[in-house]
C-alpha cells in the first residue's frame, strides 16, 4: 500500500503553512492518523479530504468571501484563492490568463515577483505554468544590490508587491523602466498590474 507525506495531502487541500498543524489536528481527531506520524495511505486520502471539509471552511483574502465563510460555522482558515470554497479562484485564473496573453503580445516572457505572501506565489506560480518565465525575490532571500540588480536586468517586467511580506530597504533599491508596483494584496491584482503595464509599453 503507498503512502503520501500528510504535509503534502494538506497543502493540496490549502492547509499548507501556519495552518499545517490546525488540519493534522482535524485528521487526528477524525483518527486518521496520529501525533508523530508523517504519512498517510493513499486510500485515506478521500476520507482525510471529507473531514477537513467537514472541519474548516477555506476562505482567501477578498471580502465577499470572508464575510461568507463567517458566517458558515465552521472554523475558518485563510487560503489561497484557488483553495477558497467561495470563489475557487476563478478571478485569479481568468486575470493571470490576461496578463501571460498581454506578456505574448508585447514580447515580455520574463516576469519577476517582488514579495507576495508564500500562498499567493504558489498559486501565481500554478496559474502561470509554461505560460512566462516566473522568478520570485522574497524577504527571505536577503538579496544584497548586486543580486538584486541581476535579477532585475534579467526580467522584462518587475512587479513589487505591495502590501505583503517584503522589506521596504529591498524595494527602494529595485529600480527601472520596467518595475511597477503593485499597492493591492492577490493574485488577480498582480496579473491586472503587469497586463496593464505591458500594453501600455506596446
Amino acid at each position: 500500500m503507498q503512502d503520501v507525506p500528510i504535509a503534502d495531502a494538506l497543502a493540496r487541500a490549502g492547509l499548507g503553512g501556519a495552518n499545517a498543524e490546525r488540519g493534522f489536528a482535524a485528521l487526528c481527531g477524525a483518527g486518521l492518523t496520529r501525533p508523530g506520524k508523517t504519512r498517510i495511505a493513499e486510500n485515506k486520502i478521500a476520507a482525510a479530504q471529507s473531514a477537513l471539509r467537514a472541519a474548516f471552511v477555506r476562505a482567501c483574502h477578498k471580502p465577499a468571501c470572508r464575510e461568507k465563510a463567517q458566517r458558515d460555522g465552521r472554523a475558518v482558515v485563510e487560503t489561497a484563492a484557488e483553495h477558497c470554497d467561495g470563489c475557487g479562484g476563478e478571478d485569479n485564473r481568468a486575470a493571470v490568463e490576461e496578463m501571460l496573453a498581454a506578456m505574448q503580445r508585447a514580447n515580455r516572457t520574463k516576469l519577476l515577483v517582488v514579495g507576495g505572501a508564500p500562498n499567493s506565489r504558489d498559486e501565481l506560480k500554478s496559474l502561470c505554468g509554461q505560460g512566462c518565465e516566473l522568478r520570485f525575490l522574497t524577504k527571505d532571500d536577503r538579496p544584497g544590490r548586486r543580486t538584486s540588480d541581476s535579477h532585475v536586468a534579467w526580467a522584462d517586467v518587475v512587479a513589487i508587491w505591495g502590501s505583503t511580506q517584503i522589506d521596504h530597504k529591498m524595494t527602494q533599491a529595485i529600480r527601472g523602466p520596467h518595475v511597477i508596483t503593485c499597492a493591492q494584496r492577490g493574485v488577480a491584482a498582480l496579473a491586472q498590474s503587469v497586463a496593464r503595464h505591458v500594453n501600455r509599453e506596446r
